[in-house]
């Protein structure tokens, strides 16, 4: 007989069945097995092409393969610690990969995450101009998961926070 350690537990309210239950709603809200974040880009994530969104590929931007393998390779290895630095010029795609990694680190691998820019004015633009339109927006299933800019305040009340997104 298999027992449901959920429904089954003499601690209902314990941290480690609070999680267990929020992980078992994400799977029934239709998010597909996702085994690494290059799975994710090939088989979930888009990218604008002329007037539209396309799958997600590496022509004209080569150079972000190995990262991705690195960025996976670390994943894998469960290093707290590991970081990773990324620098680069414009228009190769970095910035529309760093919102593609948040939003996976957030939505399938659950972990919290920080994309820090240096004042309200670059966080508004990269929200509506870019995490929006050509992550959340392009991903059906994760865009039904998160909530871009809201948050509970500590008295409960919630607060429109476009820096935050939560899943």
């Amino acid at each position: 007989n298999h027992i449901n350690p959920i429904q089954n537990s003499p601690f209902p309210d314990s941290a480690i069945l609070r999680v267990a239950r929020h992980l078992a709603r994400k799977d029934r809200a239709g998010v597909p097995r996702i085994d690494s974040f290059l799975d994710f880009l090939m088989h979930h994530a888009r990218v604008k092409s002329g007037s539209g969104y396309v799958p997600y590929h590496f022509r004209g931007r080569e150079a972000l393969l190995p990262i991705v393998r690195q960025l996976d390779a670390m994943l894998a290895s469960g290093e707290p610690d590991a970081s990773l630095a990324l620098c680069g010029g414009a228009q190769f795609g970095k910035t529309v990969l760093m919102l593609n990694l948040l939003a996976y680190l957030v939505a399938v691998r659950f972990r919290n995450v920080g994309y820090y820019l240096p004042d309200d004015d670059l966080v508004s633009g990269l929200v509506d101009g870019k995490l929006r339109p050509d992550v959340l927006d392009q991903v059906p299933w994760l865009a039904r998961l998160l909530q871009v800019g809201k948050t509970l305040a500590p008295t409960g009340r919630a607060v429109n926070r476009k820096g935050a997104f939560r899943n």
